[in-house]
């Protein structure tokens, strides 16, 4: 429109052009691109091609890597000379080019003008050498430089008015995505790519993101030759050594591991790929052979894949490797996938291929304690204990550390998991790691003053050569912070832990480590906040938190990210309080909801990179001041989002987020006053929780069990008295245990009549809870439910099994839930540390409505799965 109207010379025409603009986004949107149809320098399909991948690429795309897709698109590989001087100008209501230093083509052309101007000044009236005038002005990197849409909105406009063939510019999201899928497995499946394209040459982009193109491609709106070309890659990728060594390489291993693997997307992918009969046309006999295995078992299916990664991370070849580490590496990539049967086949070989063979016993251990089956766990890690070199005191210090956290935290053995920590800090006293366990033992068995004598011999015990405390030194590297603070006000010190935290701020501000000292100002402002109820000196300090310069390219700027997150979220609940304070008060609320306001509409902290900070959380406690003032309209704008959110997470093709998202829901629909829908996401949360306790009274062993081990332990504390060399030996003793003797053990406890199971109601997302008939089996079950239902708050430490009614908060983001006990301390004001406020409303959500299970899931195939009509009535209540 501008470029239309710098070519008027006269008012009226000028006027008249202004008069004619469209005057909503859409139409402007549509004008922009019906006026580059009309230009005949407008290279239409570079323009489609460009459009295409800018709206549906996962991240944004480098200069370098768009000059490389328009090459791609060329048969020749002739590049595109102007690509930037075009974004720049012919294309720049479309596109926006973001340098790393922030200069915008303004900029750049002021500073070329500026810099022609200082050519042309000659005083002596010479003409200026040709090299000395720059006709480029941009130059910028490829390398860093990002080309986005110039608004957000052009992508929407894209995605709904799709390609226009009246003027031959818009994109199919399908077509464009399968073309994505199958460029990026073109790039990975030809190794030639890198010789004939410069970096950045997309191969970066291909092998981080080409799963996340191909599961949006619907195959039945899919040509067939495109279809097969996928195939036809797709089995090179995962059967041809080479190929895969150079996708590995280029990815981000760990991250695509953990993407591949984890979630059941790709094996689903790979399978229904070939299930096409197209496709089965493309496999030889051994092909068949490979499909048909890998249709049935991810290992055979990954087993290629999971072999490179094993040799690649030992750096060498398979032939100039001990065949007990390839079994160990290929152990370790299914541990990371969480296909933790195959990675115990992958163990057993390389223990029976070497005797004291410690690293495959500690790697059993972990699989076991990820399986959820902390005895064998325990198991595992004292035998790795046992078979390790004398001089591995590290190694030893962290099996130690594993010990105690499994006896603590699994068998309600508190002295074990206290001898345990002990054992740990005696193998590597300088072990950070182990320091934090022991402390965390110490205060999870309300060992508060041995907490503080604790930190007080460290601080004796540090050399007096100006060199930082221990404390400060493990308080810079983990974050135990609360722990502290809990056991310093519990005995009354909690003034000395305040000081120890300032003095870490500052021994952070000597480091020059940004983003150490914004940790650490939370940390700081947690505890006033939580254990000094300092709500004003809590509230500056996480403000100061917001505006604390960061490192965005260091290391452990994820820290920061996620401290960040916390501070939006608590402030929102303070200034809520101090809303809701003011106006008890009679007196003017509005400052401090404008302040709740402003922090709701922040979508990045100081510094940020492109990682959106999200301030969901502090949009939804605005939502509920809005709501119980009358502003419903306000409300719904506040709440829809986070309600977006979680139907979003319940209809992608990842079923492991359907826990959050049906969370997500219960917490936002119960702040907006929607009881019925948000009792009916709990209750998709919730229902196992019934199997669960009827299980538990089936079944007490597992709190007998616990007491057997107790006693024994209390047998080895004696024998320690006496002899405190025996204490090593004793521990071990007690895990090496037979597991027969356990299971005899267990079954004669288990053999009385038990209360009838199937009266109760089954776990809806969670059919396993069906089969489950032991204790180990509800475990693993348990763990995966634990962060959302099965915890109290106020840390009262009871089982699950023992809640007679779980109470969740209205306001408080974060998964706020008491059980019958503590929600009265809570109401009463009796809790002796912050967490929630007596004036917030809670709402009873376990024992639930029963009438409820199954109005937000539906058995399908016998797998329960998100209801589709009422996430559908919930989206067309909730969205404009």
């Amino acid at each position: 429109m501008l470029e239309d109207i710098v070519k008027k010379s006269r008012k009226a025409d000028i006027r008249t052009a202004l008069d004619q603009a469209p005057k909503d986004l859409t139409k402007m949107i549509r004008h922009v691109f019906e006026r580059l149809a009309v230009d005949p320098d407008t290279n239409k399909d570079d323009l489609n091609e460009m459009l295409g991948w800018v709206a549906y690429a996962e991240r944004p795309l480098l200069l370098g890597e768009l000059s490389t897709i328009l090459k791609l698109k060329s048969l020749t590989g002739e590049p595109v000379h102007t690509l930037e001087d075009d974004l720049r100008g012919r294309y720049a209501s479309i596109f926006i080019l973001t340098r790393r230093d922030g200069k915008t083509t303004e900029i750049l052309q002021r500073e070329h003008e500026e810099h022609r101007d200082s050519e042309n000044f000659n005083p002596t009236g010479s003409e200026p050498e040709d090299d000395l005038v720059e006709d480029d002005i941009f130059h910028s990197d490829r390398f860093t430089t990002m080309v986005q849409f110039s608004h957000a909105s052009i992508r929407d406009y894209l995605h709904r008015e799709r390609f226009n063939a009246t003027i031959g510019v818009g994109i199919e999201m399908n077509d464009t995505q399968s073309h994505i899928a199958a460029t990026c497995l073109s790039i990975l499946c030809r190794a030639e790519h890198c010789d004939r394209y410069e970096a950045p040459n997309l191969l970066d982009y291909a092998a981080d993101y080409f799963v996340d193109h191909l599961a949006r491609v619907d195959r039945s709106n899919m040509r067939n030759e495109k279809k097969q070309s996928v195939s036809r890659d797709l089995l090179v990728l995962l059967r041809n050594e080479a190929t895969m060594i150079r996708w590995l390489k280029s990815a981000d291993q760990l991250k695509l591991i953990d993407g591949l693997f984890r979630s059941p997307r790709f094996s689903i992918f790979i399978h229904n790929w070939f299930k096409e009969k197209d496709c089965l046309d493309l496999l030889d006999s051994k092909d068949m052979v490979w499909m048909s295995e890998a249709a049935t078992s991810i290992k055979e299916l990954f087993r290629p894949l999971a072999i490179v990664v094993a040799k690649l991370w030992l750096k060498d070849t398979i032939a100039n490797v001990d065949a007990q580490n390839i079994y160990n590496e290929q152990a370790n990539v299914f541990y990371l996938a969480g296909h933790y049967q195959e990675a115990i086949d992958e163990l057993s070989i390389s223990i029976r291929m070497k005797e004291q063979n410690w690293y495959a016993m500690g790697s059993m251990g972990r699989v076991f304690m990820r399986a959820a089956e902390p005895l064998k766990a325990l198991h595992w890690h004292s035998n790795a204990i046992k078979a390790l070199p004398h001089d591995n005191n590290s190694t030893r210090s962290e099996y130690w550390r594993l010990i105690s956290g499994l006896r603590g935290e699994e068998l309600n053995d508190n002295e074990g998991a206290l001898q345990a920590s002990h054992e740990a800090i005696l193998a590597d006293p300088n072990d950070f790691w182990s320091m934090m366990a022991h402390i965390a033992v110490l205060n999870d068995t309300l060992r508060y003053q041995d907490v503080m004598d604790h930190l007080e011999k460290l601080e004796k015990d540090t050399p007096k050569s100006g060199e930082e405390s221990f404390i400060v030194k493990l308080l810079l590297k983990v974050f135990i912070h609360s722990k502290i603070a809990m056991a310093a006000q519990a005995v009354g010190k909690l003034d000395s832990a305040i000081q120890i935290f300032k003095t870490t701020i500052s021994a952070a501000e000597r480091t020059g480590n940004l983003n150490c000292v914004a940790c650490q100002l939370y940390q700081l402002a947690f505890a006033y906040f939580r254990f000094g109820n300092d709500e004003e000196t809590a509230m500056n300090t996480w403000e100061t938190v917001l505006n604390a310069k960061t490192d965005e390219n260091a290391e452990d700027f994820w820290r920061v990210e996620h401290f960040v997150e916390e501070t939006f979220t608590a402030l929102s609940i303070i200034y809520y309080a101090k809303a809701a304070a003011a106006e008890k008060r009679q007196g003017d609320s509005s400052f401090w909801v404008a302040k709740l306001e402003v922090l709701s509409k922040q979508n990045r902290g100081t510094n940020r990179r492109d990682e959106v900070i999200s301030t969901r959380e502090c949009s939804s406690v605005l939502g509920v001041w809005y709501r119980g003032h009358g502003w419903l309209k306000e409300a719904k704008a506040c709440f829809e989002p986070k309600i977006l959110e979680g139907i979003a997470m319940l209809t992608d093709n990842d079923m492991g987020n359907d826990e959050n998202g049906y969370y997500t829901l219960a917490e936002t629909l119960l702040r907006a006053r929607d009881i019925g829908n948000a009792t009916a996401a709990f209750a998709a949360i919730l229902s196992p929780l019934n199997k669960l306790k009827a299980s538990w009274m089936k079944k007490q062993a597992g709190k007998k069990m616990a007491t057997l081990q107790a006693e024994r332990v209390n047998d080895v504390s004696a024998e320690s008295a006496n002899d405190p060399s025996a204490t090593t030996e004793a521990l071990v003793r007690i895990s090496e245990t037979p597991d027969e003797s356990l299971t005899a053990s267990y079954s004669a406890l288990t053999s009385q009549p038990s209360a009838k199971a199937e009266e109760t109601n089954p776990g809806q997302m969670y059919p396993e809870l069906e089969a489950a008939d032991t204790e180990d089996d509800n475990l693993k079950v348990l763990q995966g439910l634990e962060r959302f239902v099965f915890r109290c708050d106020g840390l009262c430490r009871r089982n699950a099994r023992d809640y007679k009614t779980l109470h969740h908060c209205e306001i408080c983001p974060g998964s706020i839930f008491f059980c019958d006990q503590y929600i009265e301390l809570v109401k009463t004001k009796k809790l002796s540390f912050r967490i929630c406020d007596a004036e917030h409303k809670f709402y009873q959500i376990y024992p639930y409505d029963k009438t409820l299970d199954g109005v937000a899931t539906v058995s399908i195939d016998g797998k329960m799965k998100p209801r589709v009509e009422w996430l559908e009535g919930l989206k067309k209540a909730w969205s404009d």
